[in-house]
């Protein structure tokens, strides 16, 4: 690669720790954009990171928070040669009453849902988001409409959220 000016932009509300959601928008050489679903919050720390702490590592080297950058690889992909864009939503649950893990189950039913509703309107989605906590659906709502400004098939009729099926 030759030396390029490059630049990166932020609002610094995405350094406070907090539970939040947010989407990866990868492109890649030949231009197909594909995406990976995550949130922050996890109960094995007891902690939750900020969504600036999250983007770094999911492209560092470690293998222990590398997720974006393993999937990217399993796809015959080098990060160097993509372009990104993340899209973060929260910090969630800020005023709740809730604990630590009960936040983390809430935030962990609405990445599911965000990645699986992604998935069904047409997004490639690289990851898969296993969880069986039953989904808040008012913050649902309030996550999926702050997220379809970025991503607007996620509107369209087929859309669970939207027919009232949740």
């Amino acid at each position: 690669m030759k030396p390029a000016l490059h630049e990166i932009s932020f609002a610094g509300g995405v350094l406070e720790r907090g539970f939040w959601l947010y989407v990866w928008e990868i492109t890649v050489p030949e231009g197909r954009r594909l995406h990976y679903v995550g949130r922050t919050g996890d109960k094995s720390s007891g902690v939750s990171q900020s969504p600036f702490d999250r983007f770094s590592k999911h492209l560092g080297a470690n293998p222990n928070n590398n997720a974006l950058r393993c999937h990217l690889k399993a796809r015959g992909l080098r990060q160097e040669d993509c372009s990104f864009r993340f899209h973060v939503f929260g910090p969630l649950l800020a005023e709740s009453k809730l604990d630590h893990s009960q936040k983390c189950d809430v935030v962990a039913a609405l990445e599911k849902e965000l990645a699986d509703s992604m998935k069904r309107s047409g997004y490639d989605v690289l990851n898969r988001v296993n969880c069986r906590m039953v989904l808040d659906k008012v913050l649902w709502k309030q996550s999926v409409s702050q997220f379809t400004q970025a991503f607007p098939k996620l509107t369209t009729p087929q859309h669970r959220a939207f027919r009232g099926e949740l």
